[in-house]
C-alpha cells in the first residue's frame, strides 16, 4: 500500500521568475488565498569580490520592490557571518570584518531581520581531529 500526503498544492500557487544570477534567484509568489510575498534564494560565493555583486544584486531587489510592502523573504548561504560570534573560531570572524561589516550593511540597507534559530548554535563542521572548525546555523 502506497501512502501520499500532499503537503503543498502547487496548483495554488503562481510563481514568477522577478530576478536571476549566478548567486540567487528571486520569485514572486501568489497564492489563491490572496497572499502574496517575494522571496529570494541565496546560494554566495566563497569568495568576498563576488559576494559584493551579490550585494549589489539584493538592493538593487529591495529597490525594484521594496515600496510595494510585500513580504519579503531572503534565505539561504551568505557564505559569511554577521558576527564574530558566530563562528567556532573569533579570531577569523576578527580577520574577516570588511565581508561581515559589509553583510551588517546589507541587512541594514534592505530593512532585513534576522529570524534567528533553534537548535545547536554549530551546525556545521569539517570533522577534523586536528584544528576543528565550527559554524553556526544561519
Amino acid at each position: 500500500m502506497k501512502l501520499t500526503t500532499t503537503i503543498i498544492d502547487l496548483a495554488a500557487f503562481n510563481v514568477t521568475v522577478l530576478f536571476k544570477s549566478p548567486q540567487m534567484i528571486t520569485v514572486g509568489i501568489e497564492s489563491v488565498w490572496g497572499e502574496n510575498f517575494i522571496c529570494s534564494c541565496i546560494y554566495a560565493s566563497n569568495f568576498r569580490n563576488d559576494r559584493v555583486t551579490l550585494w549589489e544584486e539584493i538592493r538593487h531587489i529591495h529597490t525594484l520592490y521594496g515600496h510595494t510592502n510585500l513580504p519579503w523573504i531572503v534565505l539561504g548561504d551568505f557564505n559569511v557571518i554577521l558576527s564574530s560570534d558566530e563562528h567556532s573560531r573569533v579570531q577569523y570572524g576578527l580577520g574577516n570584518q570588511a565581508g561581515m561589516r559589509e553583510f551588517q550593511e546589507l541587512v541594514a540597507d534592505c530593512e532585513l531581520t534576522d529570524l534567528g534559530y533553534t537548535g545547536p548554535k554549530l551546525t556545521w563542521w569539517n570533522h577534523q581531529d586536528d584544528g576543528p572548525i565550527g559554524k553556526c546555523h544561519y
